[in-house]
């Protein structure tokens, strides 16, 4: 069951200052009820799962996080979640505002998350658990000690990001190649980009980044290289047919074929041909 946090929610305000808490705390739950808020709130919404299961609405799905996720809500975005389960449901969040709150959440690299996954160690919950100290204690200066360890946090958080970012490079480049492996047996078939793009769990323009940078043309490009590679062959090595060659290596047209032959070759297959055979006379 979920109650309406819209109308307790006494902590919902935008900061004019630079940065400010506007809430955290340490929650345990159990069967406890969840919260909804149909039109979000005024400021950036933190959520770290540390014990139990919780089922949580992440763009426009229902998800169900667990020990080590990591939520993140931005203003006037629906929020809705529901700690599920006979066990105690722990988890630290965090409500901030502030002129440069959203400077902070792009310069970490989360302006466009909503969901990471951190596994806890002791480093990270010293900081959250330094956080509830200085805004619920009554420390002198709390607001500006829980800016403080804020900062420390998303630094935390942008190590992170950042670490994760190489490591998916690494992994994705890994995919690339199994792509380049596809792409030379198969250079016949017309796949879309779109598909070696999904085999990477990648989308279509981080594909293409991605492989240009790896390899140094486009996608469409190097097949297009691996079918001239396998037309100069059959040129030489058969009598074939100009239009046999271009079905062979996946034109449909065999104008078009010439035509980008030559853009690549800078001749005509034909002319390719008398060239390569010429050189061969010559040499005997």
């Amino acid at each position: 069951m979920l109650f309406n946090g819209e109308l307790t929610d006494r902590s919902n305000f935008f900061s004019y200052d630079y940065l400010r808490v506007n809430s955290c705390d340490f929650q345990q739950r159990r069967n406890a009820l969840g919260v909804q808020r149909l039109h979000g709130r005024k400021d950036f919404h933190f959520l770290y799962i540390i014990n139990g299961c919780c089922v949580a609405m992440v763009n426009g799905s229902i998800k169900s996080l667990f020990p080590g996720d990591f939520l993140i809500y931005r203003p006037k975005e629906l929020q809705q979640y529901d700690f599920v389960g006979d066990e105690s449901a722990d988890s630290y969040y965090c409500h901030f505002s502030g002129t440069i709150a959203e400077e902070l959440m792009r310069r970490s690299g989360l302006l466009d998350k909503s969901l990471l996954h951190i596994e806890p160690d002791e480093e990270f919950l010293l900081l959250w658990r330094e956080l509830v100290r200085q805004r619920m204690t009554g420390l002198s200066f709390w607001e500006m000690g829980s800016n403080g360890v804020l900062l420390q946090i998303f630094a935390y958080l942008a190590r992170f990001v950042k670490k994760s970012a190489g490591m998916q490079e690494v992994s994705s480049r890994e995919l690339i190649s199994e792509v380049i492996n596809t792409m030379q047996n198969d250079y016949r078939s017309n796949i879309p980009i779109e598909e070696y793009a999904r085999r990477c769990s990648l989308s279509k323009s981080r594909f293409l980044h991605i492989f240009r940078a790896t390899v140094g043309i486009s996608p469409l490009q190097y097949v297009l290289r691996v079918r001239m590679e396998h037309a100069k062959y059959y040129l030489i090595e058969t009598s074939w047919p100009i239009a046999q060659i271009a079905a062979e290596v996946g034109f449909h047209d065999a104008l078009y074929f010439s035509r980008s032959f030559r853009k690549i070759e800078g001749c005509s297959p034909t002319e390719y041909r008398v060239r390569k055979m010429r050189a061969v006379i010559r040499k005997q």
